[in-house]
């Protein structure tokens, strides 16, 4: 028996664990675009949501084959959220070497709108995700010019710890012609989740977000998402009303291991189907991840910090062409 206490399965058929000896997975990146600053985590046990600006400048529009994001200590970081952006030559790009705390991102609305019009690629990173490798000529093309706002929540800790972030870039030798989108649905995200996410104390509950889709995708990615009270996942479409598609079934959710999980090969999502997403939640004194005991009432709501709640997937996708189902990668 396992320690969990589940049945150990076929020892023979379990293939090697791999090793590393840094934590990209693939060649040494082609860009490295580093936050400014090392940013110290004050040791007082509570959490932290800080903004950074990274700037870049290059020579020519980049195409971008694969990102990753890295952490010179992954254990402090809970999750990262990354925006690439365009910005016009008429606005300064440099001089925000400074975090922006979240008390103070209020005075920083100015700047961040201004940086912030012309979004490029969004992505993230949470424990156990993998770099994000697109197929060969599709990716996004990275502008001359711009910056990367990378929001890092940060884990409480009992001293400080000091972390640096950075984005490894990997730029294709060929052109990239169809560019990647991401969408996130759910909590801090498109759709509406039935009924409102409310954990009540000592209830096992599901919630539900249901999406028509109005034009044909192609789905590379899909990453789901929730917190510490999470017991299951899964996310379908329905076809014509009768046709179930699986998309993801997590059965024992895990909040430290995560991924943003590829597709063998493209996936269609058709127009007309109805995207469902659903989570299983456990807010009872038998869940040995629940942060409070006894159980209390939890909500999805502002920061949405460990101790809330999250019903999220996000999907990395290409408006669909014909044939695209055979594209394996």
């Amino acid at each position: 028996m396992g320690k969990s206490g589940d049945a150990k399965g076929n020892l023979k058929k379990m293939r090697p664990v791999p090793s590393y000896s840094n934590a990209s997975l693939m060649r040494k990146p082609d860009a490295v675009l580093k936050v400014q600053r090392s940013y110290t985590v004050r040791g007082d046990g509570k959490e932290n949501f800080v903004l950074f600006i990274i700037p870049f400048e290059f020579e020519q529009e980049m195409n971008v084959e694969a990102i990753e994001y890295v952490s010179s200590n992954f254990k402090i970081v809970h999750h990262a959220n990354f925006g690439i952006y365009a910005v016009d030559p008429s606005i300064e790009i440099r001089g925000d070497s400074n975090a922006i705390e979240s008390n103070k991102l209020a005075a920083q609305t100015v700047r961040y709108q201004e940086l912030t019009k012309d979004i490029v690629y969004y992505n993230g990173w949470v424990p156990g995700s993998s770099p994000i490798i697109f197929p060969q000529k599709i990716g996004f093309k990275i502008p001359k010019r711009g910056v990367i706002v990378l929001t890092n929540h940060y884990s409480p800790s009992p001293i400080n710890i000091t972390e640096q972030s950075s984005i490894n870039l990997f730029f294709s030798p060929t052109n990239i012609n169809r560019a990647v989108k991401t969408l996130s649905i759910g909590s801090g995200g498109v759709g509406q989740i039935k009924p409102p996410l409310i954990l009540l104390p000592n209830e096992i509950n599901k919630f539900k977000i249901q999406m028509s889709i109005e034009e044909p995708l192609s789905l590379l990615y899909i990453w789901p998402h929730m917190h510490l009270l999470g017991k299951s996942f899964k996310a379908y479409y329905v076809v014509n009303g009768r046709d179930t598609i699986p998309l993801v079934r997590i059965k024992k959710w895990d909040f430290n291991w995560q991924e943003a999980y590829k597709f063998k090969k493209f996936m269609k999502l058709p127009i007309g189907a109805v995207l469902t997403v659903e989570g299983e939640y456990d807010n009872t004194s038998n869940n040995p991840k629940n942060p409070f005991s006894p159980p209390q009432l939890i909500l999805s709501e502002g920061l949405m910090e460990t101790t809330n709640e999250m019903l999220s997937l996000i999907i990395i996708y290409l408006p669909y062409k014909e044939g695209d189902e055979d594209i394996e990668f």
